[in-house]
């Protein structure tokens, strides 16, 4: 702890004849001298030393200093989370009826996970839920990464396909 005699006005951000700068006088001399919004925290109203002038502050964005009250507010993820489908079907059913295209969603699973597998069902269930068409190109474990590539690639070059999902882990050779 800094003592009291430490402290004088040309260690101080507000330049005022004091030795220490209460909490509350921090707040006010930031805010009326220097036209700086304050912290909403809990540490900025109680009795602090001011800082000086070349102490950066732990926020830049000045805004965030405004002190609001804060309540709880309870979110529902499935109810989002329906919308946020709800929200891409419409999304797809648009592309098509305007462009003829559906999205196109290609994943690649290299050997037998049993994780990876449930993973890429889902994204085939949720691509489906979607209006998305997808498909699945399985490789055996000991595939090289040659092949892998060469598969990335024609993958990528078919104008049909809109997004590649390579599914990880991959096997350790890769």
């Amino acid at each position: 702890m800094i003592p009291p005699r430490a402290l004088r006005s040309a260690d101080c951000h507000c330049q005022e004849p004091h030795r220490v700068c209460t909490g509350i006088h921090s707040i006010v001399s930031r805010f009326l001298r220097h036209n700086v919004l304050v912290r909403p925290t809990v540490r900025a109203f109680r009795t602090s030393r001011c800082r000086p002038a070349f102490a950066p502050s732990h926020n830049s964005n000045e805004f965030s200093r405004i002190p609001t009250p804060m309540t709880a507010q309870l979110i529902d993820g499935k109810q989002i989370a329906e919308q946020c489908r709800q929200q891409v079907r419409q999304q797809a059913d648009a592309m098509l009826q305007q462009t003829g295209i559906t999205p196109h969603l290609a994943a690649i699973l290299c050997g037998d996970d049993p994780a990876s597998q449930v993973y890429v069902r889902n994204k085939e269930k949720a691509c489906a839920t979607a209006g998305f068409r997808s498909t699945l190109h399985r490789l055996p474990a000991d595939v090289t990464q040659p092949q892998l590539l060469q598969l990335i690639a024609a993958l990528n070059s078919n104008p049909d396909v809109h997004g590649i999902l390579v599914q990880l882990p991959l096997p350790r050779h890769l």
